[in-house]
């Protein structure tokens, strides 16, 4: 099994010049394309410049002297493309960047159709309406309230995300009936819609509430929650400290919403 570079090896290979057109050749090479005019063309460089790296490529041992990909040549260029396709798919992922998306269809809709994506109660629907720049073609045929695939997005969808709020519980907290009252106006005041609680003392205070939480992955429920619009409540155990922050600093980047602590 070829393992692909490491992060430090993959960094150094990008800050050396000519290192992409090194492993471009490579790969054209390597599919029995030795004819320097051919290769340039379709990596448009230069003839001149593709000698000149299949020179850096024979010191390099990754060809010989009559061009073929040598043994260190393909593990190398293995390693590269491994590399590559972890870093790609680490670029969209950082990035926000989607390339196809599911939604439910608003109306009638077929394959090929131009679409517009909206976000409602926390789901995206498509609609042949205009409504905003968020646009895309169907990949399938639905009926108002089934979900399809949308492909060629293009466009900004503007998302009001909610407010994510957190509340730390304790025994002596959860057995002061005042609190319980606090806590049920803080929600109506603060029209909360998704509430979720990690650990004993704070799941069975938010039963006791008959507040119907979420209990599994709660940090990251929380935060989706908030991505799609709905104002949260995570109610945390003191027992549960630690990995609460835990979570909350692994998502925070990536989802770009900061969690408010309240005081009741």
């Amino acid at each position: 099994m070829v393992m692909p570079l490491e992060h430090a090896q993959l960094e150094k290979f990008w800050r050396e010049k000519g290192n992409l057109s090194k492993a471009l050749i490579l790969l054209e090479l390597s599919k029995g394309n030795s004819k320097f005019v051919d290769i340039g063309k379709n990596l448009g460089l230069t003839a001149q410049a593709v000698s000149f790296y299949a020179k850096e490529l024979q010191k390099d041992r990754f060809i010989d002297s009559s061009s073929r990909v040598t043994v260190e040549g393909k593990e190398f260029l293995q390693k590269f493309l491994a590399s590559m396709g972890s870093f790609l798919s680490k670029a969209y992922q950082d990035s926000g960047i989607v390339l196809t998306c599911e939604a439910i269809a608003a109306e009638p809709l077929n394959k090929g159709e131009r679409v517009y994506l909206y976000l409602e109660a926390g789901d995206l629907y498509a609609t042949k309406r205009q409504l905003n720049s968020s646009t895309g073609i169907t990949l399938d045929n639905a009926k108002p309230g089934e979900a399809l695939r949308v492909g060629n997005l293009s466009g900004i969808m503007e998302i009001k995300v909610g407010k994510f709020f957190m509340i730390k519980t304790d025994l002596e907290f959860c057995r002061e009936k005042k609190n319980l009252e606090k806590i049920e106006e803080f929600i109506k005041k603060n029209d909360v819609k998704k509430i979720f609680v990690f650990g004993t003392i704070a799941k069975v205070f938010a039963k006791k509430m008959d507040l119907n939480p979420y209990e599994f992955a709660p940090v990251e429920g929380a935060f989706e929650a908030c991505a799609r619009g709905f104002n949260s409540l995570l109610i945390f155990s003191p027992e549960m400290v630690k990995f609460t922050y835990l979570k909350i600093s692994e998502n925070v980047d990536k989802y770009g919403i900061y969690p408010q602590t309240v005081e009741i």
